[in-house]
């Protein structure tokens, strides 16, 4: 799939297992991803690419768990995130 905005690209570009990454905070965000009221939506396309990443982040070594420590989320959110990974499954 080809991609249609740099946000895509950029999310693309993380499926790439073992390859240093930059923390979710340094990367540079695109003033098209949110409204002037500050409220964020994505469009149909951006909820695939984000399911086709979880997906791909799935296989890594590590999984999400270690996607989440990457990013230095906070444990709370990472036990939260592993949480509804565990009902995810079952």
């Amino acid at each position: 799939m080809a991609p249609t905005s740099p946000a895509h690209s950029q999310a693309t570009s993380l499926s790439n297992p073992g390859r240093a990454t930059v923390p979710l905070a340094e990367r540079p965000r695109s003033s098209s991803m949110g409204s002037e009221d500050g409220t964020k939506g994505l469009t149909e396309n951006g909820i695939d690419d984000l399911r086709d990443l979880l997906a791909d982040i799935r296989t890594w070594d590590g999984g999400i768990r270690q996607f989440l420590v990457d990013e230095q989320c906070d444990l709370e959110m990472i036990e939260r995130v592993m949480a509804d990974e565990v009902k995810r499954v079952l």
